[in-house]
């Protein structure tokens, strides 16, 4: 059995599919955080399902609550990731719009910190590239977990690492430096912080780049 929640847009089309496969299906009003919930005869494992256009605009809201709303919903909790994208020579991601790619405001290494940081905090990440290889991918998980125990991603980073994690995210910032800068600052402190005090701490690339990435939170908030 596969529940798909009530606010899946294409809830018809992609229960239709799998239904075709021969997967029964419901629509029910599943609990913020989770979109699909695959049962079978040995555990479930709970869904939430992301375009690559929305992961890239969507990175506090991801981190801070669809994802801990997750991890306390299921133990086998999964970020699936419809990945329509190109990344250029200079390492920045753009997404498809129809028949068109439009920039995504991110680099290629910020977007993969992110998917490590969220499998640091103990969920795994499934990665296809369309709606229809996602819902073969459910179907072949529906199959497995009727002869096997899904394998439960573990937690290997508690909330100091996974700050870090937040860090690395953005250009300039590594490992050694954001260890050390958290060792004095927040996260929240360095979000509301004053360009004028951030120069005092941290290197001109390093006050621009997280300027950049305020204002563009800033902006796709309103």
């Amino acid at each position: 059995m596969i529940l798909i929640d009530t606010r899946e847009q294409k809830q018809d089309y992609i229960q239709d599919k799998l239904e075709a496969l021969g997967v029964s299906c419901s629509i029910s009003a599943l609990s913020h955080g989770m979109d699909y919930l695959i049962v079978g005869t040995h555990g479930s494992i709970g869904i939430q399902r992301k375009t690559f256009p929305e992961v890239a605009t969507q990175f506090k809201d991801i981190r801070e609550e669809i994802i801990p709303a997750l991890l306390d919903l299921t133990d086998n909790p999964v970020l699936l990731v419809e990945e329509g994208f190109r990344i250029d020579e200079q390492g920045m991601m753009w997404r498809k719009e129809g028949n068109f790619l439009k920039p995504a405001q991110i680099s290629a290494r910020q977007y993969y910190n992110f998917l490590q940081s969220i499998r640091q905090m103990g969920c795994e990440v499934v990665c296809t590239r369309e709606l229809d290889q996602s819902i073969w991918w459910m179907h072949s998980m529906h199959t497995y977990i009727h002869d096997e125990h899904y394998p439960k991603q573990k937690k290997r980073y508690g909330t100091d690492m996974q700050a870090i994690g937040i860090l690395c995210c953005i250009n300039s910032f590594g490992i050694t430096a954001s260890r050390k800068l958290l060792k004095q600052y927040s996260i929240r402190e360095l979000c509301n912080m004053p360009e004028i005090e951030l120069a005092r701490i941290l290197n001109k690339n390093q006050v621009y780049n997280l300027m950049k990435v305020r204002e563009y939170v800033a902006e796709i908030a309103k």
